[in-house]
């Protein structure tokens, strides 16, 4: 199950146009990549775990505790995110404009936050959605926009195009159609 999820993030956030590459490793040896940036994901996913490992030996050193996840700033506006998932290592490339997009998706597969469609039994847990006001990408999972605020609470699932709560739970029929007729008259 765990490795189904994993799965599942890495050909969610691997395919984003703003990421370089996601790479997972294992003891080590490159378990699953994705990305434009291959070449450069596989001598990553490679020395993963050990830049990992010695993050963390540094930060222990320095009596800063252990970090669940570490995050490194390229000068060329670029960031790499590393993290452990059970017994692998993920190593994400991505544009700083996205940062926090990557952080939430990836609070998504640590903490174990799992959102399905009721209707089509989709998993909608690194899915992603645009704010219809500002245009902003956000984590389906996300009730409100960060950048204008707008609820987000109600939206359609992305896969059959019902409406759904950002949770996963059916709305009612009375607000179904109150947010319908919102739409209808512009409210």
């Amino acid at each position: 199950m765990s490795n189904d999820r994993l799965k599942a993030f890495v050909e969610k956030v691997g395919s984003f146009k703003d990421v370089s590459y996601v790479a997972v490793s294992s003891e080590g040896l490159p378990y699953m990549i994705k990305g434009t940036e291959r070449e450069n994901a596989e001598y990553v996913a490679a020395v993963a775990s050990s830049l990992y490992d010695r993050i963390n030996e540094l930060t222990m050193a320095l009596n800063l505790g252990k970090e669940e996840r570490s995050k490194i700033y390229y000068p060329e506006d670029y960031h790499m995110l590393l993290f452990k998932k059970d017994n692998f290592v993920v190593a994400i490339k991505y544009d700083f404009a996205i940062d926090k997009l990557i952080e939430a998706l990836t609070n998504n597969l640590l903490k174990g936050i799992e959102v399905r469609c009721p209707y089509c039994k989709n998993d909608l847990s690194f899915d992603v959605v645009k704010c219809p006001k500002c245009g902003e990408r956000l984590p389906f999972t996300e009730p409100k926009c960060w950048n204008c605020g707008a609820d987000l609470t109600l939206k359609e699932c992305p896969h059959c195009g019902n409406l759904i709560y950002y949770n996963g739970q059916k709305p009612s029929f009375i607000k179904l159609l109150i947010y319908k007729l919102k739409r209808i008259f512009g409210g």
